[in-house]
């Protein structure tokens, strides 16, 4: 059971079908990105708004999982930037999440779903995330930042473990022993 799709625009969306996992790779260069806590009725929603980008998504469907990439993209050869983009996720899967940027601003509040793993690698950038109380086993985040600035916000309530190796960075963890 494959199929994949592909589109581009600065407005894409990707059929919810129903699966027990889903994949998503994101890769930007310097944006502000926003995944908001609402959910779509779709799979994915991504909505740009500069005249000059635009997002490109491939997504396929393989057994029980959505697979799913989506690419920012210049149209213009003299500035690089991919300007504001909106992006809500479908509230059912088990979320795989990969974000792999450059100089961005970026805030996810992902209280509303599923997250089984979530990955960010990102260069100078401004990352806020908010997670909710895990609905499965554990919940894996992984931050590799260089010159960032990072806010995770977990319930109080979530049992956590953090284990750090920064350089060039300074570390405060509020509210931990």
């Amino acid at each position: 059971n494959k199929e994949q799709l592909a589109h581009t625009s600065s407005d894409v969306k990707v059929d919810y079908k129903s699966v027990d996992r889903a994949e998503l790779e994101f890769n930007l260069g310097a944006a502000k990105v926003n995944i908001g806590e609402l959910a779509t009725p779709y799979m994915l929603t991504a909505k740009g708004t500069n005249a000059h980008a635009g997002i490109k998504v491939e997504s396929s469907y393989r057994d029980d999982k959505a697979i799913i990439e989506l690419n920012t993209y210049s149209r213009d050869t003299i500035s690089n930037k991919s300007g504001n983009i909106d992006v809500s996720l479908h509230p059912e899967p088990n979320w795989d999440l990969t974000f792999n940027m450059g100089a961005a601003s970026f805030t996810a509040d992902l209280t509303a779903h599923k997250i089984h793993n979530l990955e960010v690698n990102a260069g100078a950038a401004d990352l806020r995330l908010k997670l909710g109380l895990p609905t499965i086993d554990k919940t894996h985040v992984e931050i590799n930042a260089a010159a960032s600035s990072t806010t995770i916000q977990i319930p109080r309530d979530a049992a956590c473990q953090v284990e750090t190796s920064i350089l060039f960075s300074s570390k405060k963890l509020k509210e931990f022993i």
